[in-house]
């Protein structure tokens, strides 16, 4: 290996001064010698440079995903590719699945959902959850009839959960809104369905 490297680096003048003679058969035109190593490296140069790679990931955030009307970006994987860039190891331990992220947001939605049922008002958030996905879960359950039995007896309880309805129905309206305002007319529905599912 370390004659390799002498081939591949040095002139043969200089391993004739290292060893003596030029060794017999020796070659020294880079594509014999390339041929010889089956180790091969690639990186990516952005990933040396944390200001590009802020630059990158403001354009990614606030440029391409809001102007992507077709939705044609995954954006859990746009999200995951950029957590990789600045950490590796925080991304393997952070980002999950997007089937795990949302059997999440359905399971904290249920859990909301009980909450309220037993009298007690849950955070309404406006940012960092799917609201769409948690709408259509709570949709769901209020079509449920224990749920609904439990509504019409329990007015004060109903209250709580119209209110949480009509907050999800807003953020997603919201969502909505600002794509219609970037294409000038609402989205096709079935294109969003495509591009989600």
């Amino acid at each position: 290996m370390v004659m390799q490297d002498a081939q591949a680096f040095l002139r043969p003048e200089q391993i004739a001064q290292i060893v003596g003679a030029v060794p017999e058969g020796m070659v020294s035109d880079y594509d014999t010698i390339e041929g010889q190593f089956s180790f091969s490296m690639a990186f990516d140069a952005l990933e040396f440079d944390s200001d590009k790679l802020l630059q990158l990931t403001n354009v990614v955030l606030k440029e391409l995903l809001p102007q992507d009307a077709e939705q044609t970006i995954q954006r859990s994987k746009a999200i995951r590719w950029i957590l990789a860039k600045w950490s590796p190891s925080l991304a393997r331990a952070a980002a999950v699945p997007l089937e795990t992220a949302n059997s999440r947001e359905i399971a904290d939605e249920d859990k909301a959902l009980a909450s309220m049922l037993a009298g007690v008002s849950v955070p309404m958030k406006e940012k960092g959850q799917n609201h769409a996905l948690r709408l259509q879960r709570l949709e769901q359950r209020m079509r449920d009839p224990v749920v609904a039995k439990r509504l019409l007896a329990m007015p004060d309880v109903a209250a709580m959960v119209e209110q949480r309805y009509l907050f999800l129905k807003q953020q997603v309206t919201q969502e909505q809104n600002k794509l219609t305002g970037r294409l000038g007319v609402a989205p096709d529905p079935m294109q969003q369905q495509a591009a989600e599912g």
